[in-house]
C-alpha cells in the first residue's frame, strides 16, 4: 500500500503542475489500485475514499472524453464500489453503482467491439444478476444473467479459442441456480 501511496503523491505533484492526460490516467490508476488494496483488506471506507478520489479526478478534468480507458476506469470503480456496498448489505446503493457502471460499459462496447469491452459489459450484467438473486428477485436476476449469457455465447461462437468458455460456463451455472430456486428446472435447459 505504501508504494501506491508514494506513487500517488508523485502523480499528484505532477498533475497539480498542469499535468497531461497520461499523468492523470496514472494518478487515477493509483487511486483505483489503492482502493483495491483496501477492498481486499476489508477496509471498505478507505477503498471507497480512493475510488471517489479517482472519480473526482476524472470528473474535475473532464477526462472521460479523453479516452475509453478513462471511462473504463470509472466503470470499474463504480463496480467495485457496488461490491463494497453489497458486502455492507446496502443492495439499493450497490445497484445504483452497478447501473452507473453498466451505462458506461454499454457506451464503451458500442465504441469498441474488443473482447475486453464485451467481457466487461457481460460481467456487469452478471453482477447485477447476482445482486437480484441475493435479494430474491429471481425474474430480474434471470433477465440480467440472460443478457450476460447472450453476450458470452456470441463471443464464444465468434471465436471458441478466446477462452470465453470458462465464463460462459459460470453464467450457465448461475442461470441453473436461479431456475432451481424458482422451481422451474425444465426452463433451465438451454
Amino acid at each position: 500500500i505504501q508504494f501506491y501511496i508514494s506513487a500517488l503523491e508523485i502523480y499528484e505533484k505532477l498533475t497539480n503542475a498542469a499535468g497531461t492526460p497520461k499523468q492523470y490516467y496514472y494518478y487515477s490508476v493509483c487511486c483505483l489500485m489503492l482502493g483495491d488494496c483496501y477492498f481486499e483488506n476489508h477496509q471498505s471506507n478507505e477503498a471507497i475514499q480512493y475510488y471517489q478520489m479517482m472519480h473526482e479526478t476524472v470528473s474535475n478534468w473532464s477526462l472521460t472524453s479523453e479516452s475509453l480507458e478513462f471511462q473504463r476506469l470509472c466503470a470499474v470503480s463504480y463496480t467495485k464500489t457496488g461490491d463494497i456496498l453489497l458486502r455492507q448489505r446496502n443492495a439499493t446503493s450497490a445497484l445504483e453503482k452497478y447501473e452507473q457502471a453498466l451505462n458506461i460499459f454499454k457506451h464503451i462496447s458500442k465504441q469498441s467491439e474488443s473482447l475486453n469491452a464485451q467481457l466487461d459489459l457481460s460481467s456487469c450484467y452478471e453482477q447485477i444478476g447476482g445482486l437480484y438473486d441475493a435479494c430474491g428477485l429471481y425474474d430480474d436476476s434471470l433477465e440480467n444473467y440472460k443478457e450476460c449469457y447472450a453476450l458470452r455465447k456470441r463471443l464464444y461462437d465468434e471465436n471458441p479459442s478466446n477462452n470465453t468458455h470458462r465464463v460462459l460456463g459460470l453464467v450457465c451455472g448461475h442461470l441453473g441456480d436461479v431456475y432451481k430456486k424458482k422451481e422451474q428446472l425444465d426452463d433451465s435447459l438451454l
